[in-house]
């Protein structure tokens, strides 16, 4: 309705009458209608382009926002499955121990790498809400760097148990100062305790 209403007022309006009216302006005044006609068009025209461009920026600003913030979402969900996998397999670990000692695991590991682990002694178990944690202490004598090493890496990466060296003092051989004696006086072996239903 509005634009018939518009076009029946341009059609009312007599173009000839009004470019004479033009005409009977002095050039200084028809100068300036000219100026302001053409000012009238281009804000006519450019007005309602440059507030669509700036509605334009403002929306792709927060699409840009948006995406940011969906990626921060994907790659915190991404996260959250990486710890939940970690946990499953920690789980698992510890539904797959062994019910054999740590200490008899301890001295398995050095036999099979020709070491003595001398001194062994049971430290006492605490219970905790969600573990049980057994810890043992132990010394190896005249022991080389790499094979004392590779012990290390044996226990706590060893299958059987999930077992946590947290306590350990290494010193160099008076005589040798090419092996070295070690005191592991806090070995911890963790057990997950049932849950009660």
């Amino acid at each position: 309705m509005a634009v018939a209403d518009i076009m029946n007022a341009l059609r009312r309006v007599d173009l000839n009458a009004l470019y004479n009216t033009f005409l009977g302006f002095s050039p200084r005044q028809q100068t300036v209608v000219l100026a302001g006609g053409g000012l009238t068009i281009l804000l006519i025209l450019i007005l309602p382009i440059s507030i669509a461009a700036g509605k334009l920026g403002s929306l792709e600003s927060q699409i840009v926002e948006t995406q940011d913030q969906i990626d921060t979402v994907i790659h915190d969900i991404q996260g959250y499955k990486d710890v939940q996998e970690r946990l499953q397999a920690i789980e698992q670990q510890f539904r797959q121990q062994t019910g054999e000692s740590l200490l008899t695991l301890i001295q398995g590991i050095a036999s099979q790498m020709n070491l003595s682990a001398e001194r062994p002694a049971e430290r006492g178990r605490e219970s905790y809400e969600y573990y049980e944690e057994e810890m043992v202490s132990f010394h190896l004598k005249a022991v080389p760097l790499e094979q004392l090493v590779k012990f290390l890496h044996a226990v706590e990466s060893a299958r059987q148990r999930i077992v946590r060296i947290k306590e350990i003092i290494i010193a160099p051989v008076y005589g040798n100062r090419q092996l070295l004696n070690a005191e592991l006086n806090e070995v911890a072996a963790y057990r997950l305790v049932a849950e009660e239903k």
